[in-house]
């Protein structure tokens, strides 16, 4: 049979709609773009801050807390200025010859004896006469005193106390075939871009943790832990630390609330006055604080931020670092400030399991390869009084 052409007629003109499409080249960008590339600000100083090794999967450090100077009576129906026997909140904080003001009505008085939180006292112990005191007054100790020749002071110090956290293990992998890595591909090829997209995604593991984590160890089977008797470990981030500076907004955010009843406290709780707190914002939060006037927040240049952007607040308290976090985001968390004294958090991991790339961990025979980013690591946080967070930021 003769040879009868058949070719696809193009009437009229010859335009872009009506030829092969595979005949035109596609424009595509060398680079591939990635939403929330730097996510990780907050791993990222802490490392910088203090990055430790540790021998155990499970990491402890030691502090100390300065004794209490300040509590309060405790009777709803108050005392007489005559009183000598006076109930308070914790009778622990006070011992005999200590000196107290009652803060309100300025009398000092002075403890004789202590039992249980019952103070036996000496009223008008200074030149204020004695007054009525009522319920909740507050009581600060301003000393002792001591007559001519007297026996030794008796000893009252704090406890060393110790805060553990745990190491948690962390993987990202990946898995490509020979015949895919063999291909050409627009944007290069594709196991330094799946290597790249892994990390990213690893990094932003650890900085959730790192925020949001629970402290909890699995040590046997169980209906949470069914797969395996090895134990797994969760660390906790740093609002898990965060009991004493935990400050509602309730609604929109002025500058006189953030001063006020945000950083007053997290700067006034270390006694040592360390002058500078770093602010992880949402985007949220930092729009607002943006708009509160010319040259109250400058940008810091970037070759003193290890690379993350970081803006000044100009406080009366101190030095206050904003860094804008992408992860605080959504109903709850869109509304959030974390306050984080970085002298006083850590990065802590298992020797020899800092982050790292293991790759072709797979040896079966597949025409595959499988890469893993691994990490055993966890956040270390002494003294949470310096530390804070602000929440239900709405506007």
């Amino acid at each position: 049979m003769a040879y009868t052409p058949n070719p696809t007629l193009i009437s009229g003109g010859t335009g872009t709609g009506n030829i092969q499409s595979v005949r035109r080249p596609l424009d595509v960008s060398k680079d591939i773009a990635f939403y929330n590339p730097n996510a990780n600000p907050f791993y990222l100083l802490a490392q910088e801050s203090n990055k430790r090794e540790s021998v155990d999967p499970e990491f402890k450090c030691l502090e100390a807390q300065m004794q209490p100077v300040f509590d309060r009576i405790n009777n709803a129906a108050g005392y007489s200025a005559t009183a000598t026997a006076v109930i308070v909140d914790n009778g622990s904080y006070f011992k005999a010859q200590d000196l107290v003001i009652n803060t309100r009505t300025k009398e000092i008085f002075k403890v004789s004896s202590v039992s249980s939180n019952t103070l036996t006292i000496v009223r008008g112990y200074g030149s204020t006469a004695g007054a009525t005191m009522n319920d909740d007054d507050e009581l600060r100790r301003i000393g002792n005193a001591f007559e001519e020749g007297a026996a030794a002071d008796t000893a009252k110090t704090v406890k060393v106390d110790s805060v553990n956290n745990y190491c948690e293990i962390f993987k990202s992998s990946l898995t490509l075939t020979g015949t895919e890595m063999a291909t050409t591909l627009y944007g290069g090829a594709d196991l330094p871009l799946r290597q790249k997209m892994s990390g990213i995604e690893h990094a932003m593991k650890v900085e959730s943790a790192f925020l949001f984590g629970q402290k909890k160890e699995y040590l046997t089977t169980s209906g949470t832990n069914p797969a395996t008797s090895h134990p797994i470990r969760l660390t906790a981030g740093i609002l898990a630390f965060i009991s004493s500076n935990a400050v509602s907004i309730g609604g929109a955010l002025t500058e006189a609330t953030f001063n006020q009843e945000f950083l007053r406290y997290v700067f006034t709780a270390d006694k040592n006055y360390r002058k500078k707190r770093t602010l992880f914002v949402s985007p949220l939060a930092g729009a607002v604080m943006n708009q509160w006037g010319n040259g109250k927040i400058q940008l810091v240049p970037s070759d003193k931020t290890f690379g993350i952007t970081v803006n000044r607040y100009l406080s009366f308290f101190g030095e206050v670092n904003i860094v804008l976090h992408p992860l605080l985001e959504g109903d709850v968390y869109g509304g959030y400030i974390i306050a984080v004294d970085l002298e006083n958090v850590g990065y802590r991991y298992v020797t020899g399991r800092d982050t790292k790339l293991e790759t072709d961990i797979i040896q079966d025979g597949t025409d595959a390869r499988t890469d893993q980013f691994l990490s055993e690591c966890g956040l270390e946080v002494r003294l949470e009084a310096v530390h804070g967070y602000a929440y239900g930021i709405t506007g």
